[in-house]
């Protein structure tokens, strides 16, 4: 739900400096001037369904993440950002916030209990360089050593979406969200001294990293769907299956796109309603049922 990663120059040691750059070569984009975000891009990889090597993504991606950071450990300097791997509900509404997907995720984070949370920042201060807003969507507590991570996606009907709403740009989100974490778990006494224990988040052991969407995400583009979804989901997997075997008694990670069911639909009036009812804290019980039901009621996308 953030903004696209932008392609970044060297000289900016952000954590996720070039990581678009690395994925976007690995996906064969960057000798043909597209990008990972961009929507043809997604057409293109979902027509040709490229038989990747999952594995290479992601020792990349925490190549470039370690490269990033590496200075800076290596002197033991820890992260400015006091509120990276928080687990704290962000409840601010903005009633004039037009974002579907900014809503629904407001409303998971006040309808649900307090095992929910939203917007957990992933880099804000991990390095000495910018660090544009990078957060986890929703995180779902299982236990205090179990987690979802879940990038969330929304279109109203008839509504088309854009480079970053579609399946691929969601899924490499999670993926370098996950492995920043990993980043983060694996030095987490040099990152965060004094500190690790107000990050409870850092004691997971096993982490699902969830794309979730409606349904239309999946069916946009041109009758893609979820059909032409098979290669990205074999790749994730078989990255993510050498990552569990590289840190068996570190983290453990899973993956899966899912979906709401085809009837949710979280309309202006429901938005309006919540907004309204935040003013006393009193949340409508029709609201906190259609939200909890559409959580209960996600399910994997059938892809092939």
């Amino acid at each position: 739900m953030n903004t696209p990663i932008p392609l970044t120059s060297l000289n900016n040691k952000g954590i996720v400096t070039s990581l678009d750059r690395e994925i976007d070569d690995f996906f064969g984009l960057s000798q043909i001037n597209l990008s990972y975000a961009n929507r043809s891009a997604y057409r293109k990889l979902c027509r040709e369904k490229p038989q990747l090597d999952g594995a290479e993504l992601v020792r990349r991606l925490l190549t470039r993440i370690s490269e990033n950071r590496s200075a800076l450990t290596q002197a033991g300097t820890p992260v400015r950002g006091g509120q990276m791997w928080r687990f704290k509900k962000n409840l601010k509404l903005d009633p004039g916030n037009a974002s579907l997907e900014v809503r629904i995720e407001r409303a998971i984070a006040r309808l649900m209990d307090s095992d929910w949370v939203n917007q957990v920042p992933v880099s804000s201060g991990l390095t000495d360089g910018h660090e544009a807003k990078r957060s986890i969507d929703l995180v779902y507590r299982h236990s205090d050593t179990e987690y979802d991570f879940i990038e969330l996606k929304a279109l109203s009907p008839g509504r088309r979406c854009g480079g970053n709403q579609t399946p691929l740009f969601a899924a490499m989100e999670i993926l370098q969200y996950g492995l920043i974490f990993l980043y983060c778990r694996e030095n987490q006494e040099v990152l965060f001294p004094g500190t690790v224990d107000l990050r409870p988040l850092l004691r997971a052991r096993i982490i699902h990293l969830e794309v979730l969407m409606t349904q239309n995400c999946y069916e946009d583009l041109g009758g893609v769907g979820r059909s032409g979804l098979g290669w990205l989901n074999s790749i994730l997997l078989t990255g993510l299956e050498e990552l569990n075997r590289r840190t068996p008694c570190l983290v453990s990670f899973t993956f899966a796109f899912k979906q709401f069911t085809k009837d949710f639909a979280w309309a202006e009036a429901d938005h309006q309603a919540l907004v309204e009812s935040a003013l006393d804290g009193c949340w409508p019980e029709a609201l906190k049922a259609k939200i909890q039901l559409a959580i209960a009621g996600r399910e994997p996308t059938g892809i092939c």
